[in-house]
């Protein structure tokens, strides 16, 4: 089985696209949450498993992402 693919979108409030970044590896993920810097954006998260399966959410403040993240990645 291959790793999860993550894709995650920073959203200012009016619906503006700021960043975006998707990868494999989760730790490139983790990084990127942990140094960004946006105070009133929303992180919109996907993670594939497989065709048939993806947990999506979106996210207000970076604890609770990177909460929802683990519980995503968590074997």
């Amino acid at each position: 089985m291959t790793s999860p693919y993550i894709r995650l979108s920073v959203v200012q409030s009016n619906g503006r696209l700021v960043e975006r970044i998707a990868s494999r590896k989760s730790r490139r993920i983790f990084n990127f949450i942990q140094t960004s810097k946006y105070p009133h954006c929303t992180f919109e998260v996907s993670v594939t498993y497989s065709k048939q399966f993806t947990n999506i959410g979106s996210y207000i403040t970076k604890e609770r992402l990177i909460h929802a993240l683990k519980s995503f990645l968590e074997k």
